[in-house]
């Protein structure tokens, strides 16, 4: 299973776009259930290393640029901004493309 898979299983039906809404609007730092804990984080990350470092990559970032250069960084901090980077910009994609598919249908 793909980072990607996890998070339509996550997210699915009419309660995960609803999430999905929330976390376009908001952003990941008010909370999002299976996102919170720095001990869940790290397990994603590491689970799904190779797939979200080749995300950035695509995306032209690497894991010092989602962080203030000028304040030292934990890679526990990296892997945390780096997994909710991920999932905000898959959560707009997614919520767009759920939005677009109902209006078509």
């Amino acid at each position: 299973m793909s980072f990607i898979d996890h998070l339509q299983k996550r997210f699915e039906g009419y309660e995960g776009t609803q999430e999905l809404r929330d976390i376009t609007r908001h952003g990941m730092s008010g909370g999002v259930s299976g996102f919170i804990y720095s001990s869940e984080l790290a397990d994603l990350y590491d689970k799904y290393e190779d797939e979200i470092e080749q995300w950035l990559d695509d995306c032209g970032y690497m894991l010092h640029d989602l962080v203030d250069t000028d304040h030292f960084y934990t890679m526990q901090d990296l892997k945390e901004k780096s997994i909710w980077f991920f999932v905000e910009a898959w959560a707009h994609d997614e919520y767009e493309r759920r939005v677009e598919t109902a209006v078509a249908a």
